[in-house]
C-alpha cells in the first residue's frame, strides 16, 4: 500500500510538472500571439494599400514599406497638429517610399542659373488677410509625376496655367509638362531642371495642352507642334 501511495504521489508530481509545462507553453504562445495582434496602424496601412492599389513582392518588402509609411504617418500627424502650421498634409502614393526613391523624384536643380527677375515689393500695397486660389478655382488638381524627376516642369506649367486663369477670369487648363521634359534642352528631363529656365523656354515656345502632348513620365524625342501652343507668356517674375 505504501508503494502504491508513492506511485500515486509520484504520478501526481509528474502530472504537476507536465501541467506546469503546458501552462508555460500556453503562456509563451499567448505572449507570442499578443505581439501579432492587428493594431490600428495595421488596419490603416492595409487601407492605404487598397486605396493606392499597392502590391509588394515579399514579406520583407511589406515590412519595409509599412515602416516607411509609419514614419510618414507620424510626420503628417505632427504637422497637422502643429498650431502654427498654415497647411494640411495627408498620405499619397509616395507615403511608403524610401528616402532614395523620393530623392530621385526631386528634380529641382539649384545648380542651374537663370535670371531671377524679382518682382518689386510695394510695402504700401493693401494687404489681404488671405487669398485662396484653390477655393477660387484657379489651380489645377494635384497631379502625379510618377518616377520621373520632373517636378520643375509641373511647377512651371501649373504657374502658367494659374496666371492665365487669374488674368483672364477663366478656368485653368492642363498644359503639357511632357513638352518641357522633351523639348527644353536647358533642363535634364526626368533628371531635373529649373522652373526659371522652363519659363524662358515657354517665352518662345507656348505650351500645348496635355491632351495634345500627354505626359509619359519619361524623356523622349521632342514632338512639339507650335501651332497647337496656347500657353504663352511674355516674361516671368520671382516673388
Amino acid at each position: 500500500m505504501q508503494k502504491n501511495k508513492k506511485m500515486i504521489i509520484g504520478g501526481v508530481a509528474v502530472a504537476s510538472c507536465i501541467a506546469a509545462g503546458a501552462i508555460y507553453a500556453v503562456e509563451s504562445n499567448q505572449h507570442q500571439f499578443d505581439t501579432d495582434i492587428m493594431g490600428d496602424s495595421d488596419y490603416q496601412f492595409m487601407s492605404y494599400i487598397s486605396k493606392e492599389n499597392k502590391t509588394y513582392k515579399t514579406k520583407a518588402e511589406y515590412k519595409m514599406r509599412k515602416a516607411n509609411w509609419a514614419k510618414t504617418d507620424k510626420a503628417i500627424t505632427a504637422h497637422n497638429q502643429d498650431p502654427e502650421a498654415t497647411s494640411f498634409t495627408a498620405h499619397n502614393f509616395m507615403s511608403d517610399y524610401t528616402e532614395s526613391e523620393l530623392k530621385n523624384m526631386r528634380g529641382y536643380d539649384g545648380n542651374k542659373s537663370a535670371p531671377k527677375n524679382y518682382a518689386p515689393f510695394d510695402e504700401n500695397a493693401p494687404e489681404a488677410s488671405e487669398i485662396d486660389w484653390v477655393a477660387k478655382g484657379k489651380v489645377t488638381p494635384v497631379q502625379r509625376q510618377l518616377q520621373c524627376g520632373s517636378c520643375w516642369t509641373f511647377s512651371a506649367s501649373g504657374a502658367i496655367s494659374s496666371a492665365r486663369a487669374i488674368k483672364l477670369g477663366v478656368t485653368p487648363v492642363d498644359y503639357s509638362e511632357q513638352q518641357i521634359v522633351d523639348c527644353d534642352k536647358t533642363g535634364n528631363g526626368c533628371n531635373g531642371g529649373l522652373m526659371d529656365l522652363a519659363f524662358k523656354y515657354v517665352e518662345t515656345n507656348p505650351l500645348e495642352l496635355s491632351t495634345d502632348y500627354p505626359y509619359t513620365a519619361t524623356q523622349t524625342a521632342c514632338t512639339y507642334n507650335k501651332s497647337k501652343g496656347t500657353g504663352a507668356i511674355s516674361t516671368y517674375k520671382n516673388v
